[in-house]
């Protein structure tokens, strides 16, 4: 008897990332960086991945490959990737988000944007999809038409989402009735911290110089308690600012993002560069810069390949 079984596996790949390496020394070698590379991707993807260095330097490219079921997120996770291994930085290129389905805009349709913030311990990832059929899903009675896009800081937790209402009216409702959304998926629990028609974004630069955090495994910690700190000294500020994003922009230098409802309150923190500071992981960060950004409408698609392998087993008695 000859009992032939044939197992297909999907390899998938991600395309060309930029890996830029942040503070003094960068790793010693193309096989150094490769590994610390996995190490830290595979903190979130728990599973084996590949690091592959295209061209190693300063400025090194990437590919990372996977049998993972759940590699789509991948692109979910690098939108504020940065990882540390004493006294250099690693902080690889956003991978685009795959658009959302579109939504259509009918006459007087209106946008509000709604910033969730997922309150279970521990780091979870969800996909957009699964956040946007929620959220659509809950605010039926409120004449939502869709969502139309969902950007997550997986780091600090939140998910800012932007759904379409079909009337300015029904968008007012939704303001009104300060109704409150819960969005559930992949251990993460979602509640509304922030709701803004035709909010202004804000980022609040902050910087240290002292250093005491030479252990990338508390690194990711760090970038959520900057997000908790700064939420916390600008709460009682006008305009209900809310924090939507932490990245890393230089050793010791943190870019915040904040989501303002009315200009008198982004006002008001474009002047506190000076005056405003907060503690994290034992250091002191100072307000160096504040940058008001005007709207801008971008698409952009992700393409990651599969490549099929076939492994074919023969047992012959």
């Amino acid at each position: 008897t000859t009992t032939t079984t044939t197992t297909t596996t999907t390899l998938q790949t991600s395309p060309n990332l930029a890996l830029q390496c942040l503070g003094t020394p960068c790793p010693a070698s193309r096989n150094n960086l490769e590994s610390e590379t996995e190490r830290a991707l595979g903190y979130w993807l728990s599973s084996s991945i590949n690091v592959e260095v295209i061209q190693y330097g300063t400025e090194s490219i990437i590919t990372v490959q996977s049998l993972a079921e759940n590699f789509p997120y991948l692109a979910v996770l690098l939108q504020n990737f940065a990882f540390r291994k004493n006294d250099w930085y690693g902080v690889i290129s956003p991978l685009p988000l795959p658009p959302l389905p579109a939504v259509p805009s009918p006459s007087g349709a209106v946008d509000l944007t709604i910033v969730l913030q997922d309150t279970s311990p521990n780091f979870h990832f969800t996909l957009p999809e699964r956040v946007a059929a929620q959220v659509t899903q809950q605010l039926q009675n409120y004449g939502v038409v869709g969502v139309v896009s969902v950007t997550p800081d997986v780091v600090i937790g939140v998910m800012v989402v932007v759904a379409r209402f079909a009337s300015s009216q029904q968008a007012e409702q939704l303001l009104e009735s300060a109704h409150a959304l819960q969005v559930n998926g992949d251990g993460a629990t979602y509640q509304t911290i922030g709701m803004f028609k035709a909010p202004v974004r804000v980022t609040l630069v902050f910087s240290s110089t002292e250093d005491s955090n030479k252990d990338g495994r508390q690194f990711f910690e760090e970038l959520e308690d900057m997000a908790s700190s700064v939420q916390s000294s600008i709460s009682n500020s006008p305009g209900s600012p809310v924090v939507c994003r932490v990245a890393l922009q230089a050793p010791l230098q943190y870019a915040v993002d904040v989501l303002v409802a009315t200009q008198n309150g982004v006002t008001s923190l474009l002047g506190r560069a000076g005056q405003l500071s907060v503690r994290v992981s034992g250091k002191t960060f100072s307000l160096v810069q504040t940058i008001e950004h005007t709207t801008t409408t971008q698409t952009s698609t992700t393409t990651l390949t599969s490549t099929n392998t076939a492994a074919t087993t023969t047992t012959t008695t």
